[in-house]
This record gives C-alpha cells, structure tokens and sequence, in this order.
C-alpha cells in the first residue's frame, strides 16, 4: 500500500478553501486571456493547467510516496509504480541502499552468468528501464523493500480539486497554463510574458520545497540520503 508524504513546506493536502480550487485558477487564467477568453473551452484551460501540474512535479520532485512490497527469493528486478518521475531511495529490510549505474551491475556479469548467480543481502540498487529497478546481491530473503519516490500527483478534474503543491505553485500553474494558450494562438508577445513569470514562480516554488519531506505519522524528518 502506497502512503503519501508531503514536504514540511507544503501546504495541507486537504484544503477546505475553495480559493485554491480548480475553478478558481480555471477563472483566473480566463481573467488572464482578456478578449480572447470565450476562445478558450473550460477543457482548453483545464488541460492546460494539468499540463503546468506535472510540469511542476517534475520540476520539484515535491509530491512523494512510499510504495512497500516483498522481495522474492531469486529475484533482482522490481517494480516500480506507474506515476514515478524518480526513485528517491531504496530500503530493505529497513537498511537503505546505496544507488549504483545499470553499467556498473551489467560490468559484475559475463554473458553466461546471470545476476541471480549472485545472492545475498542487497546493499545497492540502480534504475533499469523505465519501469524497473534493479537489486544488487539478489535478494536470498523474502524482506520488505520500500521504494521512495517523486511521482505525479492525481490530476485537478473536479471544480473543487486542490493543488498538493505551495500555494506559490498556484501562480506557476495560472501563469504556465496563459501562456501556454497564448502561445497555441499565436499571441507570441503576450505569452512571453507570462513565460517569464511562470519562471519565476516556478524557481521560487522549487526554494520552497527544498526542505526533507516529513511522515505524516511521525515527527521526525526524513533525510533521502542518510535515514532517519
């Protein structure tokens, strides 16, 4: 079961306000476009905004989640969920492990040797694939790996769906989402500027998330590359 985790910067996930809402920031951006706003669908708009929603996951690797599963005996691949932009951290059997390059596992066999030759405790992990990484020993115990990762929050559909993210980030989202749509009609002048402040918010956003991510159900913080 994945359990969600949220920066000590960030904002309650559950958020009452309909200030932040998805109609708010659909409102806004209309505001924004002036005489061009009945050109635009409420879909136009809302598609625009996830689009800056995940631009804004990738960017500051923000939203994260734990996703726990059991290793299997003999097995060195796992995977990892569908919403991940990075692994952030792997632990097993609660010892993180070190992060290695795919090149450097691939280099510890011939062509007639395969990775699950070679078992034991893991002690480090590198990313395969897209989808995929990779435990070095393979696994010679059923323990639990916890994969923590960036991921991609569920997108704003209804009306009253709230951002995860600093509400600085709601500027980002406005400001990315105009001129996205300006560019789309060609209004180059105009979507430069609102180019230019989704920059902005965007490099202000990115400063204040940069604190460690804390457990919603401890009080202790969370470092991604020495534990607890």
């Amino acid at each position: 079961m994945a359990n969600t985790f949220v920066f000590s910067a960030l904002e309650n996930i559950v958020v009452s306000s309909t200030s932040r809402s998805l109609s708010t920031l659909r409102d806004t951006v209309r505001r924004n476009l002036l005489n061009d706003s009945d050109y635009y669908t409420n879909t136009d708009i809302d598609n625009a905004i996830n689009r800056a929603y995940r631009k804004l996951a990738e960017e500051t690797l923000a939203y994260t989640i734990n996703s726990d599963q059991n290793t299997v005996i003999g097995t060195y691949l796992y995977s990892t969920p569908a919403n991940k932009i990075q692994v952030l951290q792997v632990i097993y059997d609660n010892f993180r492990l070190e992060h290695d390059s795919i090149s450097t596992f691939l280099n510890l066999y011939s062509t007639t040797t395969s990775p699950t030759a070679y078992v034991g405790i893991p002690n480090k992990w590198a990313d395969y694939m897209l989808s995929q990484i990779w435990l070095c020993p393979t696994p010679q115990n059923v323990k639990t790996l916890s994969i923590l990762y960036a991921g991609y929050p569920d997108e704003l559909v209804a009306d009253g769906d709230v951002s995860v993210f600093v509400k600085r980030g709601d500027d980002f989202l406005i400001n990315f989402a105009t001129g996205d749509l300006l560019l789309r009609d060609n209004e180059l002048n105009k979507s430069a500027i609102y180019d230019k402040k989704s920059r902005e918010d965007l490099d202000h956003t990115k400063r204040l998330t940069k604190n460690k991510p804390m457990f919603n159900d401890r009080s202790r913080d969370y470092d991604y590359y020495g534990g607890f």
